[in-house]
């Protein structure tokens, strides 16, 4: 199997915009990651593995899967080369409603078994791909009836209690809050007052990387996105800003992250802004 991410730069960006992405897999690399937005992986042939939040569920061939992704869930996709998965990631425009209810909900599970929720969902999928860029109420309607069919499946149930923020996503705000600055095992031990060990093991488990390198990834995106804003600031300028320490690091976290040097995708990111305002 191959590990599968949703482009870094887009995933990443993803909720600062309002447009609904729905289509197969088709991407060469990922790390793990996570968005605001909710995702839907659903498996139509081949095997996957995916990873929610450090727990995983292994998808066999002949075998339909359905993964439903919250907000703020890290996660990763591994899938075999002969795979075929359906991905739909709902952007927060569509979900304010739905972000009302899930204040009560208490999500038991990210992986749905029922099998004919699981068609009904796939089902629905499918009409979405042919009405995304159509009318928005039609389009909004559909994701309503998938988000409506996941709660009645009682993967999601509500709940008496609003269910607590976990320190995970406590721990993923805060680094997103504050990348810029120097940030240690032992500083955030101290902000969150659990043992640097216990941190060590938190990216171990839900990150499959260390702390290190996951604020290193911040800081490059950070980076990325200037650049997406054709920021007239020097790019080196931009890395210390970030937060690097070294232009060293800097290079090699920006080409791991995106397999590009900065200078081209800052060119690249410029032909295609160009390319788009002409059509």
């Amino acid at each position: 199997m191959k590990e599968e991410m949703v482009n870094s730069m887009y995933e990443l960006l993803r909720d600062r915009g309002s447009d609904l992405y729905i289509q197969y897999a088709d991407y060469d690399h990922c790390d793990v990651h996570f968005h605001q937005c909710v995702e839907l992986v659903l498996l139509e042939a081949g095997e996957m593995i995916v990873t929610v939040n450090g727990k995983s569920r292994s998808f066999k061939n002949g075998e339909k899967g359905l993964a439903f992704i919250a907000s703020y869930d890290i996660h990763h996709i591994l899938r075999s080369s002969d795979s075929k998965i359906l991905i739909c990631i709902i952007p927060v425009f569509f979900l304010k409603s739905f972000f009302a209810a899930a204040n009560e909900l208490n999500y038991q599970s990210s992986y749905i078994e029922d099998e004919n929720v699981i068609e009904k969902v796939h089902e629905l999928l499918k009409e979405l791909m042919t009405y995304k860029e159509s009318n928005l109420l039609l389009v909004k309607g559909v994701i309503y009836t998938i988000l409506g069919l996941l709660i009645e499946s009682k993967a999601l149930k509500t709940a008496d209690v609003p269910a607590p923020k976990q320190l995970t996503q406590k721990v993923l705000e805060y680094l997103n809050n504050n990348f810029k600055s120097k940030i240690t095992l032992e500083t955030l031990a101290e902000e969150f007052n659990y043992s640097k060990y216990y941190f060590s093991k938190i990216f171990n488990q839900y990150f499959a990387c260390n702390l290190a390198t996951y604020i290193n990834m911040l800081r490059a995106t950070y980076v990325a996105t200037q650049l997406n804003d054709a920021s007239t600031q020097n790019i080196v300028e931009l890395a210390y800003e970030a937060g690097f320490d070294s232009l060293r690091t800097f290079y090699r976290s920006f080409h791991q992250l995106f397999k590009i040097s900065p200078k081209n995708f800052k060119k690249n990111m410029y032909y295609n802004n160009k390319k788009e305002k002409t059509v």
